[in-house]
């Protein structure tokens, strides 16, 4: 059994509770928007945009997000940054109904997200010991998903019962805790002396390149992400109201069976690492799958039975997700992690994006069930130019 010291290390749960609250109050603002602006337009290109420009920003903002994610006081950022956060969600709230300035502001929320996301992994690198490590980030991403669901059910309550600024002020609440969380941390702030320190995104594909486990897990997991997340960010919305028309409800039911399936899924990864006792596990094989699931889905007769497909269909691909981004990160340098982190939130990004607008504009045009077919057959594609022999066992 793997060692689980870092259970005993402030630090880290310090960060899962920032996290945790971080994600909690940016799930209730962005389903708020998508549910509110969903049923103000009926599109759902438009309810995937708003998800879709907080993804965008690590592709606009790659630079920063590096440079601030590796270099200098990681506290102090993590603190300033949750601040602005907090700035950031009120004016949204203020203007939620100018749709392209809101689009402008979630590029900013999701510059600030994607540098807090990559500033938490880079203290837990630098400040939890390489034999825990494994176990510590399959326990931290936890924190993600019980935000989403914790935040999907919040969710679910306020857009009933408050307006958009009243969701936005509970948004700015929990990003103030998270503040707070932060200005209490004791950490390590060794800056990166290494030439990676620097945001050209060449030098970073040059460690990438020359390190066969690192390209093939950044492949695999940019595809997944992008395919999976991509169509989910759609299937939230379009499959409980235009598939099984079940309304707002069935909007936030939907995010709830997704996000029990990824804490699940994180929480399997977790106890394969502390135990010992590794499952079967082929990035390719599961991403199959778990388009499957999604297909199943839709087939079913009634939105209770779809929701198990679709919880099956996030419980696979957070096994995958996870196993590849632990990957990723115990195999990269302390002084490397943060841009080669930053550059995978580039890339997955860019795709994540393409596929949203993708799936959007075939579920407007045709059906849901269209954008699962050409979702599963792209799964079948991208296998074909993906190795099948990935180790992820570390």
């Amino acid at each position: 059994m793997k060692s689980m010291n870092f259970l005993k290390n402030k630090v880290f749960y310090l960060l899962w509770l920032s996290m945790f609250f971080s994600t909690l109050g940016s799930m209730v603002l962005l389903l708020g928007l998508a549910t509110y602006l969903f049923a103000k337009t009926n599109s759902s290109t438009n309810s995937g945009l708003i998800f879709a420009a907080q993804w965008f920003s690590p592709i606009i903002f790659y630079c920063w997000i590096s440079t601030l994610s590796n270099n200098g006081n990681t506290k102090l950022r993590l603190v300033l940054l949750e601040v602005f956060q907090v700035v950031l969600a009120l004016i949204i709230g203020l203007f939620w109904e100018n749709f392209y300035l809101t689009l402008i502001l979630l590029l900013f929320r999701g510059f600030g997200e994607s540098t807090l996301r990559s500033l938490r992994v880079v203290a837990l690198k630098r400040n939890i010991d390489k034999s825990d490590l494994e176990a510590c980030l399959s326990a931290f991403s936890t924190s993600n998903f019980l935000g989403l669901a914790f935040g999907a059910l919040l969710a679910s309550f306020l857009v009933t019962r408050l307006s958009m600024f009243q969701i936005a002020i509970v948004d700015s609440i929990t990003f103030g805790m998270s503040a707070i969380l932060c200005s209490i941390l004791s950490i390590s702030t060794t800056p990166s002396t290494t030439k990676q320190s620097s945001f050209r995104s060449f030098d970073t594909w040059g460690v990438i390149r020359n390190s066969n486990l690192l390209r093939s897990s950044l492949f695999h997991l940019v595809v997944l992400t992008g395919l999976i997340q991509g169509f989910h960010n759609i299937a939230r919305t379009a499959v409980p109201v235009l598939h099984f028309d079940t309304g707002k409800v069935g909007i936030q039911n939907t995010q709830l069976a997704f996000t029990i399936g990824v804490t699940l899924g994180a929480i399997l990864v977790l106890r394969s690492a502390v135990v010992k006792k590794h499952f079967y596990f082929n990035p390719s094989v599961y991403l199959v799958v778990a388009c499957f699931f999604a297909v199943f889905a839709l087939k079913m007769p009634t939105f209770e039975m779809a929701m198990i497909f679709y919880f099956l269909f996030a419980l696979t691909f957070e096994i995958s997700f996870t196993k590849l981004q632990n990957n990723i990160v115990l195999n990269t340098n302390k002084n490397q992690v943060g841009n080669i982190f930053s550059f995978f939130q580039m890339v997955a990004s860019l795709a994540l994006v393409m596929f949203i607008l993708l799936f959007g504009k075939i579920t407007d045009t045709y059906s849901i069930w269209a954008s699962s077919i050409v979702l599963l057959s792209m799964a079948f594609i991208a296998t074909c130019f993906l190795k099948w022999d990935i180790e992820c066992d570390t």
